[in-house]
């Protein structure tokens, strides 16, 4: 992007086309996770029929990192869904979360303390790379949930990844994770081994919906510039 300045290129993106699919997306993994989908869906096959007890998103409080476009679609599906709402965000719409009433909390600490399940919804900025400290997820509690569709760089790199990835292979917490710093994950990654993992290959925005609105913004763009009146500038 400097260089791009530097030469009077005009760079433009595409904004919120895929924000109802990631949020979906990471609603589908939390309910893979709580409802041990995966694993019936293996046993079932191998004529075990026994099931488990599941965890419910009613009744649970869940802590939302970013509150853009991504978080909130999440937070309004698992409101509906009978979820009490916390909100880490700098800015966060205040009649959204008047509306869903949601509590914003000041530090990722106090918001990984306090919820059963943590959603990651924050981009990846010169401001929010590795925001997230191994501090911070020391506290999530023990039998909490953890959705990762965010950019995995928004963790902090090699202690707080491996920490996750450690204790979701303990069963200490259960995790969705559709991102990772190195993709392909290499095999001996711990996560590999935990069965209370649900893991997927960056998946979350290949809505098929997302996929035609990403086209049609691309198409607008250039529509756009060269009507000397570009739209969604990079600065």
């Amino acid at each position: 992007l400097i260089k791009a300045r530097e030469a009077q290129v005009t760079v433009t993106n595409c904004v919120h086309y895929a924000d109802k699919s990631i949020a979906e997306y990471a609603l589908a993994l939390l309910l893979s996770v709580q409802r041990k989908i995966p694993t019936l869906n293996q046993e079932i096959r191998k004529q075990k029929w026994s099931g488990y007890r599941c965890e419910e998103i009613s009744g649970k409080t869940v802590g939302i990192v970013g509150f853009g476009g991504i978080g909130q679609a999440f937070a309004k599906i698992v409101k509906f869904l009978g979820a009490d709402v916390l909100v880490w965000d700098a800015n966060p719409s205040q009649d959204l979360m008047d509306e869903l009433s949601a509590d914003r909390v000041e530090s990722l600490s106090e918001l990984m303390t306090r919820s059963d399940i943590v959603s990651l919804h924050l981009p990846l900025l010169d401001s929010t790379r590795e925001l997230i400290k191994l501090s911070d997820l020391n506290c999530l509690r023990s039998g909490s949930t953890i959705i990762q569709t965010a950019r995995s760089q928004i963790v902090e790199q090699v202690d707080g990844i491996n920490a996750l990835h450690i204790r979701a292979s303990k069963g200490d917490i259960a995790v969705g994770i559709d991102v990772f710093d190195t993709e392909p994950m290499p095999l001996d990654d711990p996560i590999f081994s935990a069965k209370n993992a649900v893991l997927t290959p960056h998946n979350a925005f290949r809505g098929a919906n997302a996929s035609k609105a990403l086209i049609l913004q691309q198409i607008d763009c250039i529509k756009h510039y060269f009507n000397d009146n570009p739209i969604n500038v990079m600065n």
